[in-house]
């Protein structure tokens, strides 16, 4: 492990808060999968996978931008822990669940909904919980290490995770992976509850639609935070319209079937490893605005390339470069999240944050299917990454860029 992940994983309190997020995030990669396994197997419809994909999204549009302010009034640590615990029960419950469905001749279906829509509901407290807390146990100029360790680690799960997930379901059957992902949350509870956080309740009349609308207004008048918003949004309205098109692409202009389409995917997991690893060891120094407008650079170039020459093994490389920008983004706006707001408003903040990212994801996944019918699924991606180009040369005229 290089030195700058090694240094931060000296600081205990982080140490505990990465072990149980690690754990838990491979966790997840079971759940997701046996999910997936689950619904399919028992309907064989891919509306249904709709369904589900409709149930952990509907949580962040409903609770996201309000459950910040519960997060800056109540214990961070308590939310987080909670938070695991709940997760862990309901993931627990589902082997027992499906079990007792079967005897009884009912559908399980519809508390994998319950669990899907519940689990997502509480992740919306615990994530802005997480991101406010790690400016309080690093120095303030170790957050870019600390956010780029804690992203290497959970897309190093979202690669490895799936395939040891797929081995254990074919192995064991599916309600093992929902029993290791439910002890991944109560290990993840555990690790929380070693760490020692100074006590962020403020003693003052609480009022919710006031704090509320006070998240809003923190969005709209700190210009490090309208510049990240801005860029954030351009390019979640292009990931969104690749990630759709992304299978189409691959077997029209690729000519590669599911395997294929599995290769790119995996290259863009790579490519988002090998961006933050780079980022937390030796670009830790950098503005986090100019580290965006290089990420969006190469990204850009990547896609634009990727969608003009249309050639599998060219493709493969260049999705590293769309892996660098997805770390280079992610990382450098949560870096000028945390730096930006005092520690009364950052759950607020990452809360409406997290709520616009996933607006814009369904308007750009809405849109995309119509665009790639209508002009090609290459053309698209070729014109989604000039964009992502341009703003890459031009952001730095944006407002909010030098104070970043």
């Amino acid at each position: 492990m290089s030195e700058g992940f090694v240094k931060i994983l000296r600081n205990r309190n982080f140490l505990y808060l990465w072990t149980g997020q690690f754990i838990s995030n491979i966790g997840d990669r079971f759940a997701w999968i046996g999910m997936i396994v689950l619904v399919y197997e028992n309907t064989g419809k891919a509306a249904n996978l709709s369904f589900l994909m409709i149930f952990l999204a509907l949580p962040s549009l409903i609770f996201g931008s309000f459950a910040g302010v519960f997060v800056d009034r109540w214990s961070r640590k308590t939310v987080m822990i909670v938070s695991d615990i709940l997760r862990g029960i309901l993931y627990g419950s589902l082997p027992f669940v499906t079990i007792i469905s079967k005897y009884f001749g009912i559908n399980e279906l519809y508390y994998v909904y319950f669990v899907a829509f519940l689990s997502a509901a509480i992740t919306e407290f615990f994530y802005p919980a997480r991101a406010s807390t790690i400016p309080n146990i690093v120095e303030e100029n170790d957050l870019m290490t600390a956010n780029s360790l804690s992203q290497t680690t959970q897309y190093a799960s979202t690669l490895v995770g799936p395939s040891i997930a797929g081995l254990t379901i074919a192995l064991f059957g599916v309600n093992t992976a929902f029993l290791i992902d439910g002890f991944s949350f109560f290990f993840s509870a555990f690790c929380i509850g070693l760490m020692e956080i100074k006590s962020n309740i403020i003693e003052e009349k609480f009022e919710i639609f006031k704090e509320w609308k006070e998240g809003f207004r923190i969005c709209l008048k700190t210009k490090p935070i309208i510049f990240t918003l801005i860029l954030f949004s351009f390019t979640m309205l292009a990931a969104g319209s690749a990630n759709v098109l992304l299978y189409p692409f691959a077997e029209e202009s690729l000519g590669v079937n599911t395997r294929g389409f599995g290769f790119l995917t995996t290259m863009n997991g790579v490519g988002m490893i090998i961006g933050a690893v780079i980022i937390g060891n030796y670009f830790k120094e950098m503005k986090p605005g100019k580290l965006i407008l290089y990420g969006m650079g190469i990204g850009g170039f990547g896609l634009a390339l990727m969608g003009f020459l249309k050639s599998f093994y060219i493709s493969l490389f260049l999705f590293i470069f769309v892996g660098i920008l997805n770390a280079s983004i992610s990382i450098a706006s949560t870096t000028i999240f945390q730096r930006s707001i005092e520690d009364r408003n950052r759950g607020k903040v990452f809360g409406i944050v997290g709520m616009i990212i996933t607006v814009f994801s369904i308007i750009s996944m809405g849109a995309a299917g119509f665009l790639g019918d209508s002009f090609g699924s290459a053309n698209v991606i070729a014109i989604v990454g000039v964009l992502i180009l341009l703003l890459g040369f031009f952001g730095k005229f944006i407002p909010g860029y030098e104070e970043t």
